[in-house]
């Protein structure tokens, strides 16, 4: 049985589709239609053996993350779910081997999501199969950062090989980036259409990365700085809220995510060209509210903020 204590948050991701028949969907449709987690674990413990493959691991977990509040688990309940998602780890750590880039950093995603730690044991396993399998090699732009920000919330840092794996496919240099290995069809909206496109790391996603590498205060190596750089400045135009939002987590954009993205870049002493830094800062005061500048900004996003600037040698906006 994995450990489990509270932790972590919010974030982004996305369960892959596909997976099988008309059968295999009806499962998955039922999964994502359940309220709540005690439906989750009836339909699990409910299930013949064999018949929950890989997509319905990544749809279990991501669907228990989004119709859990664990903190507000009333103590009678507690044992109950720890038993469930126990199962739940279970099966993902199982069709794991099955599963592509794309499942396998969602799976995670869900777990840190849900506000649970599942045990370094679990997270060493489950980070080595994925590695084993080229999960992680392969992963596109926008999956490596979602399992390193799983990684940061949980503060587990990944092995110096994972890790390796993990900064290469965030800049793009994956091939074959993408859904991948297990049979999904999903990809994200801006990685559709093959070609560049497919390995350009959005705004996002090189946000999350930068945090994950600053909070776990892991320091990348230089020609990977290197490169985030150029991609960033690429991106630069699109660094905007609607950018920077964790838009699959369902949620409106707030200002602490462009506020993090400084913070991070101020934490690694990174050199962000100039229209990097000016675009985050419009997008944390667009997000802040009302157009007041950095006094209508919530204090801990406005701190997070002005610091990195100082560290930087940037100048406000």
């Amino acid at each position: 049985r994995v450990r489990l204590r509270a932790g972590g948050s919010d974030g982004d991701g996305g369960a892959g589709r596909g997976g099988g028949g008309d059968g295999a969907r009806r499962l998955t449709s039922a999964i994502n239609a359940c309220e709540g987690w005690e439906e989750l674990w009836e339909l699990l413990s409910g299930a013949p053996p064999g018949e929950l493959n890989h997509i319905h691991a990544c749809a279990l977990l991501v669907r228990t993350a989004r119709v859990t509040r664990y903190a507000a688990l009333p103590p009678p309940a507690l044992e109950r779910f720890h038993g469930f998602f126990c199962a739940a780890l279970d099966l993902a750590f199982d069709r794991l081997p099955a599963a592509g880039p794309r499942e396998a950093a969602t799976m995670l995603w869900a777990v840190a999501r849900l506000g649970l730690h599942p045990g370094t044991p679990w997270l060493r396993g489950y980070l080595s199969a994925a590695a084993a399998a080229g999960a992680l090699a392969r992963a596109a732009p926008r999956d490596a950062p979602n399992v390193r920000w799983a990684l940061a919330r949980v503060g587990h840092a990944p092995e110096a090989a994972e890790l390796d794996q993990l900064l290469g496919a965030a800049v793009g240099r994956a091939a074959g980036a993408g859904a991948g290995g297990g049979g999904s069809e999903a990809r994200p909206r801006e990685e559709q259409g093959g070609g560049a496109a497919l390995c350009a790391p959005c705004a996002q996603a090189l946000a999350n990365s930068i945090w994950a590498l600053a909070t776990l205060r892991l320091e990348p190596p230089a020609p990977w700085a290197a490169e985030w750089l150029r991609a960033a400045a690429a991106a630069a135009p699109a660094f905007t809220a609607q950018g920077l939002a964790n838009s699959l987590a369902r949620r409106e954009f707030k200002a602490g995510e462009a506020a993090m993205l400084l913070h991070a870049l101020g934490r690694l002493r990174a050199e962000p060209p100039p229209e990097l830094l000016a675009a985050a800062q419009a997008a944390m005061l667009a997000g802040g509210g009302g157009g007041g500048g950095f006094s209508t900004l919530p204090f801990a996003d406005a701190a997070n903020a002005l610091w990195g600037l100082a560290v930087l040698g940037a100048a406000l906006e």
